[in-house]
């Protein structure tokens, strides 16, 4: 009755570790920004934006390289320029979930500027939502709206 015991411990254990295996396969969180996203959602501190995102700008997207660049392009429906460049920093700190993008020099008109987003991977890794409190303002007057509280945009694998 033991050796049977410890069978059947032993076989429900198993199944227990592989049904807990982690949902990114191994891979770090570094890894698993390596990746081409596009924005398919946005909310701030009073809800959903995602319609009126979506009648402003016709294109986000972002390429998280793995040398630690990214590129970004967003293109508007109106009249607005582009916003269009590639090679600039981003850093993955896994132990606080907080990526920071660098938005060039180039694009601000003054200083490289670092955004700190916190971030969750959700629907098996192909989707991110990246949040943003602290930096409102800059969001608004990159991309001419008026968002308050905490900003997410959710990023999607194509």
């Amino acid at each position: 009755m033991r050796k049977f015991l410890f069978s059947v411990l032993t076989l429900a254990l198993l199944v227990l570790a592989t049904g807990c295996d982690s949902s990114n396969d191994g891979q770090s969180d570094a890894e698993l920004f390596v990746a081409i996203w596009n924005a398919v959602g946005v909310s701030d501190g009073t809800g959903d934006q995602t319609a009126s995102f979506a009648q402003s700008v016709s294109k986000f997207e972002v390429n998280f390289a793995d040398n630690g660049t990214y590129s970004l392009d967003v293109v508007f429906t109106d009249q607005r320029p582009r916003i269009q460049f590639g090679g600039a920093p981003y850093t993955i700190s896994e132990s606080t979930k907080q990526v920071t993008i660098v938005i060039p020099g180039a694009v601000t008109g003054g200083a490289d500027l670092p955004l700190v987003f916190g971030y969750a991977f959700s629907n098996n890794n192909t989707r991110v939502a990246l949040s943003n409190a602290a930096q409102v303002a800059f969001v608004n007057l990159l991309f001419g709206t008026t968002y308050t509280g905490t900003v997410t945009v959710t990023l999607q694998r194509p």
